[in-house]
């Protein structure tokens, strides 16, 4: 029917038979499509004034026509938009989702037509009116507007998170600045954290995620449990955030460039010596992009005196390449990870540790952090947050946070990067990091937290669900 740019992303609009309309907006990686935010719509010719039915509705349109020819309305019913990554199987199967939960939106509206004595005519039945509408091209763009009403979140003041309530049951909102560094402690910190990289999200901040356990692989649905969101703050309402799924070995890596003699042996498992300063020098010479091209360069670039040494740091180079094939060969690229999805909201970027040996884990992240941190640095922009970062340290046992990845933190943190730290302990907490922490969250269960802010005295907050799913 309809393509172009809307909001510098491309969208495409798709009609079939029954005059359902299918509206596509792609989220591109250069010429590659890397995900997709599809919707569902579909309209009715009026018969009456629909004025109140489309006020009684969530999701609904009302669109009036007057000219010298047509005088008439049309109201429409549009799916919650989802963001998915782009295969053309999952396109397949997001469409008939959406298919199935427009025949719902249908069904409801039709219900609601006798109470407002108004009829409704399905446009495939509405002969030449339905030019009208579909020959209206100011009429397109409305299907992805919601209507008029309560505010959605998205629309909610540029920068504010919005928590849940305090004990006199008002809504906690707080300056994102003052979660610009955060550390989360106790035994149940992933609804806080849920509720942070959300508020960043929808005020327009990427956000990345390290996660080991697969806590945060349904950002990308709206929270269907949340039925009682109304009475944390009535412009909430459940969506899904755009997210995109980063795997090693594949979309992201050991990138080698940023390892040093230290981290490159716990990596490998292996006690630092002759062999790791091998790897080092050679690491800090020449621009590696695998470990394969680093065991080729071993050979050709040492001295005789060495060889023997150089024989076994390339055994330890093949057998890494053998047990965790592509993880070092390659390095992502950080506008992948700071780049909004729109100019209003931001996107989520999830790398998925889970099941990945934890020195592996500890590689991948002290190369992500590092490319971000020359990226940032290179960009720097004051004091505007450009993404913030949550991962999680799992004891204070350096398991994913050492003291190299400390030190690396604290300088992300001065050039845009905000922090979201998960711990079972303040304690644990490097001691500068903790000191220079804008927002401490002490989590007492799982629904209750308390918040130390710089700006303010201690409080208790029962926390809001989240309005993507958990």
């Amino acid at each position: 029917m309809l393509s172009g740019i809307w909001d510098e992303k491309e969208v495409a609009y798709y009609e079939n038979p029954e005059k359902r309309i299918l509206i596509v907006i792609y989220d591109k990686k250069g010429d590659e499509i890397a995900g997709v935010v599809t919707l569902m719509a579909k309209f009715f010719l009026v018969e009456g004034n629909a004025t109140e039915l489309a006020y009684s509705l969530d999701n609904t349109i009302l669109i009036q026509k007057r000219t010298p020819l047509f005088k008439g309305s049309f109201i429409g019913v549009v799916t919650d938009p989802t963001y998915i990554e782009y295969t053309p199987r999952n396109l397949i199967n997001e469409t008939a989702e959406l298919y199935n939960k427009l025949d719902e939106r249908n069904a409801e509206i039709m219900r609601k037509t006798g109470d407002y004595n108004i009829s409704l005519i399905s446009l495939e039945f509405a002969g030449d009116k339905t030019k009208e509408l579909f020959g209206e091209p100011l009429a397109l763009p409305a299907m992805v507007v919601r209507k008029p009403g309560p505010k959605t979140v998205m629309e909610t003041p540029v920068g504010n998170v919005v928590l849940g309530i305090d004990l006199k049951g008002e809504t906690v909102k707080e300056d994102m600045k003052s979660f610009a560094v955060t550390i989360i402690s106790g035994d149940k910190t992933r609804l806080i954290t849920h509720l942070i990289v959300e508020g960043f999200i929808l005020n327009g901040t990427p956000s990345l995620i390290f996660d080991g356990k697969n806590e945060f692989t349904h950002l990308d649905e709206p929270n269907r449990q949340a039925t009682d969101l109304q009475s944390y703050d009535p412009e909430l309402e459940p969506l899904s955030l755009p997210l995109r799924r980063f795997v090693p070995g594949s979309d992201v890596f050991v990138n080698l460039d940023s390892l040093n003699e230290k981290l490159f042996a716990n990596i490998a498992g292996i006690k630092q010596g002759k062999e790791t300063e091998l790897v080092s020098e050679v690491l800090s010479k020449k621009d590696i992009k695998s470990l394969g091209e680093l065991a080729t360069k071993l050979e050709e670039f040492t001295s005789e005196d060495d060889k023997y040494y150089a024989a076994r740091a390339i055994r330890i180079c093949k057998l890494l390449d053998e047990t965790y094939p592509g993880v070092f060969n390659g390095a992502v690229e950080p506008n992948e990870l700071l780049a909004p999805w729109m100019k209003r909201i931001g996107r989520v970027a999830l790398i998925d540790l889970s099941g990945i040996d934890k020195r592996i884990a500890k590689g991948i992240i002290y190369s992500v952090l590092t490319i971000l941190y020359k990226k940032l640095k290179e960009e720097s922009s004051g004091d505007e947050t450009r993404i913030v970062v949550a991962l999680e340290d799992r004891g204070g046992d350096g398991e994913y946070i050492d003291k190299e990845t400390n030190a690396l933190i604290k300088l992300c943190s001065s050039y845009g990067m905000g922090i979201c730290l998960r711990t079972p302990s303040e304690s644990n907490v490097d001691t500068d990091l903790f000191t220079n922490a804008t927002a401490r969250v002490k989590c007492i269960n799982e629904k209750e937290v308390s918040v130390h802010l710089q700006t303010k005295n201690p409080y208790r907050v029962k926390l809001r669900p989240p309005l993507s799913a958990e």
